[in-house]
């Protein structure tokens, strides 16, 4: 038996409670979970009832830790194997609790010792990194459709600008760092002024602090770029609130494009700017 954390019903409080650990089968291996990130979705599902019809459920969809079983037909881990992981909604399968099972594909090892990357670091990986490569490399809708960093998209981008609204945030932080992989020059970023050194190493060029007003941000903006007003191409909002939407979509040249990660707050007025 183990112990985990349990919803019993739709907007219930998380109760502890035990289960049986679950056995790896055909194709998955037995998780024993170090770390689990917490993710808005996981407070949304409890708090307003969405996205989940399955009670009693258990949450988490980001997981880290080591191999400890693995079931027939799983052939690319191993024992003691350290991990990350994409969870899903399904009670053997989620984070908060102290053994999950997930089918091989959804595992990816955690290429660097315990001493460079945590297991809490590791477990902040798959949603976030996932939102980011998605947004930047899909075809659209569901992306900016950048060309791809293998083997043809690394440094594609050498001369290009893009800005990224929230760039301290988790996605906004896989983001940049994509971004400079993708080669793009100009990495302009909204952020708290505190996180300018740490997301200047990660890639960001130029740090806007998040709080000034819109009209400020477009002047520094045609400062670092070099526009006349015309807006920037590419403009990932990895907040996607309303206010910030309204001002991604503002600062949005014509025939550029902008992702975000929530649902639409604002009106389309223009097809010649494109909406992911």
């Amino acid at each position: 038996m183990q112990n985990a954390l349990l919803i019993s019903e739709k907007q219930a409080e998380f109760t502890l409670t035990t289960r049986p650990v679950p056995q790896a089968g055909t194709g998955e291996v037995l998780i024993k979970i170090r770390a689990a990130s917490l993710n808005p979705v996981d407070w949304k599902i409890q708090k307003y009832g969405v996205f989940h019809e399955e009670y009693p459920a258990i949450l988490g969809y980001d997981v880290a830790g080591d191999i400890v079983a693995v079931g027939k037909g799983a052939t690319r881990f191993s024992v003691g194997d350290r991990i990350f992981g994409r969870c899903l909604p399904y009670p053997d399968y989620s984070a908060y609790q102290e053994y999950c099972k997930l089918k091989e594909d959804w595992v990816a090892k955690s290429l660097l010792d315990s001493e460079t990357i945590t297991y809490e670091q590791a477990s902040t990986f798959p949603c976030a990194l996932i939102a980011a490569y998605q947004g930047l490399y899909n075809d659209a809708p569901y992306g900016m459709a950048l060309t791809p960093l293998v083997p043809q998209g690394k440094r594609k981008y050498v001369g290009e600008a893009i800005l990224i609204i929230g760039g301290g945030s988790s996605v906004g932080q896989f983001v940049i760092q994509l971004a400079k992989a993708s080669g793009f020059s100009q990495i302009i970023t909204t952020a708290s002024s505190k996180h300018t050194k740490k997301l200047k190493e990660l890639g960001a060029t130029h740090i806007i602090d998040r709080t000034i007003p819109l009209d400020t941000i477009q002047t520094n903006l045609a400062e670092i770029i070099g526009s006349q007003g015309g807006g920037i191409k590419y403009v990932f909002d990895a907040i996607s609130e309303p206010e910030t939407q309204k001002a991604a979509f503002d600062l949005l040249s014509p025939g550029g494009k902008l992702e975000i990660v929530l649902p639409p707050q604002v009106p389309i007025d223009s097809e010649e700017r494109r909406l992911h």
